[in-house]
């Protein structure tokens, strides 16, 4: 159970990091007048919100204490044409970081958690296609 544990407090910790990252190009993109742009990269940060609750949410479900701190820092001060490909990049690592804590979770016998990492990583898969639009 540990380790089902540990590997959802770490996605847990990818989302958190994702919210911060994209609320901080949300407001580099607002102020630099891309207003279209910024909305839209605040309404993937609320998506990623909702991830955040629904892992946290599993954690409790399975006895553990959801550790809500993120990954990383943000990376600040990037410029407007350089957000879409750091946020496609990003994605592709946590879907593929999702992927490994999937498979801990079918190798462990949990299936529900697997599956909520799947619908997840299937959401960041979106995430990582609008970020190259």
């Amino acid at each position: 159970m540990k380790q089902i544990i540990d590997a959802l407090n770490k996605a847990l910790a990818m989302e958190i990091q994702a919210i911060l990252q994209y609320v901080n190009q949300y407001h580099i993109l607002h102020d630099a007048d891309f207003m279209e742009l910024a909305n839209k990269t605040m309404a993937i940060a609320k998506e990623e919100m909702s991830h955040a609750d629904d892992l946290g949410k599993r954690i409790k479900e399975l006895g553990g204490s959801a550790v809500a701190m993120p990954d990383a820092k943000p990376t600040t001060g990037q410029g407007v044409e350089d957000i879409f490909q750091f946020d496609a990049d990003l994605e592709t690592t946590t879907i593929k970081k999702y992927n490994e804590f999937s498979e801990i979770c079918r190798e462990n016998g949990d299936t529900v958690s697997a599956t909520l990492l799947e619908r997840i990583s299937a959401s960041e898969q979106e995430h990582s296609t609008r970020s190259t639009r």
